[in-house]
């Protein structure tokens, strides 16, 4: 967030944000090993459902474009001790987990929005099949399937996707009744066993799933009641309810005239025992030789996509699928 120191500054700030003249970079981690070079997605976007804040790849949509550079890759052996330990205490995590599958690694990925579409980093990488390992909307396979709307540029599942979205947390049963359901029989012991002992069991693995709740959940009671309405007040939301592994690298304006680099998060940092970017690198264009690849297909290392596409008077404009817009 930026906050002008008078009117101004702030009136200067506001002409910059409404035309566009500001360069944005941002750092994202992803499932599996991310392509070399340079990827440039140029799909468009269009909100399938604002009261969700959906929004998917769609021919009809606004203009949107992407580049995408990988700066680092981990195997999946790379977890370190204290994430594993953390994982099977059921600790609540200093940083957001993964919700989508690691399990062939990760990469930090170099984002450069050349265009600013709502979620527009977000839907353009689960469109190229890498989305953002801990996203809830975009690599929720509850929501979008075992695909994860890799390569979906189709309405076809439209109204299925956001049925199902809409219905999380409400379909299922909630885990604070889950805990006390799993424990109205009892346990299985010893016909004479005495009712007392059956009872302390009973507590004790009570307590334990409670605890174990209590750890996975952000927000618990907090034994104090609302002054107002005298309703239970619960704590803040842990860490990892409040961001995903999507990270503002820098922010600069096009003149020049200022800029603003921020430090590399936690979760992009190398594990323990490997070598890897400590810092946000600067942004590097392909060079001579290096592939850049427009969505999944060869570009050519000399194209320039990151500029408009001029037709010509006799060129026929035309969206080709997986490509984006070309002359004919």
């Amino acid at each position: 967030m930026f906050i002008s120191k008078n009117p101004k500054a702030a009136e200067k700030f506001a002409i910059q944000l409404k035309s566009r003249t500001l360069q944005k970079e941002y750092v994202a981690r992803v499932g599996g090993r991310f392509p070399d070079g340079v990827v440039l997605c140029d799909q468009p976007i269009m909100s399938v459902s604002p009261k969700l804040g959906l929004n998917r790849v769609r021919a009809t949509g606004k203009e949107a474009r992407t580049k995408f550079r990988r700066i680092a890759y981990y195997p999946a052996s790379a977890k370190t001790d204290a994430e594993t330990a953390s994982a099977l205490n059921g600790d609540r995590p200093a940083t957001p987990p993964a919700t989508a599958s690691e399990d062939e690694g990760y990469s930090i990925v170099h984002c450069l929005p050349l265009t600013g579409r709502t979620h527009q980093i977000r839907v353009h990488l689960q469109f190229l099949g890498y989305p953002i390992s801990n996203d809830p909307i975009y690599s929720n396979r509850r929501v979008f399937g075992p695909s994860l709307g890799k390569h979906d540029d189709s309405a076809e599942n439209d109204g299925e996707i956001i049925d199902r979205l809409s219905n999380m947390g409400k379909t299922e049963l909630a885990e604070t009744t889950a805990y006390r359901t799993h424990l109205t029989c009892p346990p299985v012991v010893a016909p004479d066993t005495d009712p007392q002992v059956i009872e302390a069991i009973m507590f004790r693995e009570h307590e334990a799933a409670v605890d174990a709740y209590h750890k996975r959940k952000g927000e618990r009671l907090s034994g104090e009641i609302c002054d107002e309405c005298e309703a239970p007040l619960y704590t803040d939301p842990g860490v990892h309810e409040l961001g995903i592994f999507l990270h503002a690298a820098r922010y600069a304006d096009n003149e020049g005239t200022w800029k603003y680099k921020s430090a590399l998060p936690t979760w992009a940092f190398p594990p323990e025992g490997l070598e890897g970017p400590t810092s946000i690198p600067d942004w590097r264009e392909p060079g001579e030789g290096e592939e850049l690849i427009i969505n999944n297909g060869f570009a050519g290392p000399s194209s320039d996509v990151s500029q408009d596409v001029e037709a010509k008077e006799d060129d026929v404009l035309a969206l080709v699928r997986g490509v984006g817009m070309v002359n004919l």
